[in-house]
Parts: structure tokens; sequence; C-alpha cells
């Protein structure tokens, strides 16, 4: 399990990855953003459940991390 410090920094991150879901699927669904989401969608969406659920691991929070790096260098 994790500490409340670090649920709280995945729950900010999640809240990222919410804002830029609702912001990309309203673009164009050939864009580069829709792309990464559709190759990282199961992925995600594991990694949301988990960390709701309080089944989050340190593995989880670092992949978590990674695809939010891959994500911003997009832009």
């Amino acid at each position: 399990m994790l500490s409340r410090k670090s649920k709280n920094s995945s729950i900010k991150i999640i809240q990222f990855w919410m804002n830029c879901i609702e912001l990309y699927s309203e673009k164009d669904s050939h864009s580069k953003f829709n792309v990464f989401f559709l190759k990282n969608y199961i992925t995600l969406n594991k990694l949301i459940s988990s960390i709701h659920s309080d089944r989050v691991t340190v593995d989880d929070i670092k992949l978590l991390v990674k695809l939010t790096d891959k994500f911003k260098k997009l832009n």
C-alpha cells in the first residue's frame, strides 16, 4: 500500500489524465493524442481502477508517471 501522500499525488495525476481525455476526445480522432490514448487505454484504465480501489502499487505509479511523461512530450 502507498502512503497517503503518494495516493494524493497519484490522484492528482489521474485528474490530469481525466482532463486530458476530456479535452482531446473532442479533437480529431486521428491526432497523435488520440492515437496515444488508444494505444494506452487498457493500461490507463487499469491504473485508474487500482488507484480508486486502494490496490495501487508503487509499480503502478511508476508506470503512470512514465505514461504521463510520454504524453507531455507529445505537446
